[in-house]
């Protein structure tokens, strides 16, 4: 074999190898980041079950631009929260923002956003799946770990 092809074949093995490391690295990372959103989810998904309010819808809003589920929208005018957001619960988009202690806007299943109305009362109770509107329950969590809305 001729010295340069030995020093082209080291070369590429090189590479190959640094490419290896390099391919590793990323994964690690890439599952270090889901695992980070995945975190995030159920602790936000915990904070907004274990809350418990009472509101008047003041809007309601359909995103165009939102995937599935997540399209239906009401803006609550609160008139009790048993327990105010810190910073890290502030907003959750697409599922739920506070604009202050009196305002939350949530993302609501396409059932229960057809049969609300403007000034209709929403309740949820603590550690609860469910909004109460007019005596009636509807499911606003999803019972799954990894879903959101039912």
């Amino acid at each position: 074999m001729s010295m340069q092809l030995v020093k082209n074949m080291k070369l590429t093995l090189c590479l190959l190898i640094l490419t290896c490391f390099s391919g590793c690295d990323y994964v690690k990372y890439a599952k270090a980041i889901k695992e980070e959103t995945i975190t995030k989810f159920n602790v936000n998904k915990e904070f907004v079950k274990r809350v418990s309010f009472v509101g008047d819808v003041i809007e309601k809003t359909t995103c165009e631009d939102c995937q599935g589920v997540y399209k239906y929208r009401v803006k609550l005018q609160l008139n009790k929260l048993s327990e105010k957001p810190n910073i890290s619960n502030i907003q959750f988009n697409p599922y739920y923002s506070f604009e202050n202690d009196s305002i939350v806007v949530i993302s609501i299943s396409k059932n229960l956003y057809d049969r609300m109305i403007l000034r209709d009362r929403l309740s949820k109770k603590n550690n609860s799946l469910y909004l109460i509107r007019n005596n009636q329950e509807y499911q606003y969590l999803s019972k799954e770990k990894d879903k959101w809305l039912p």
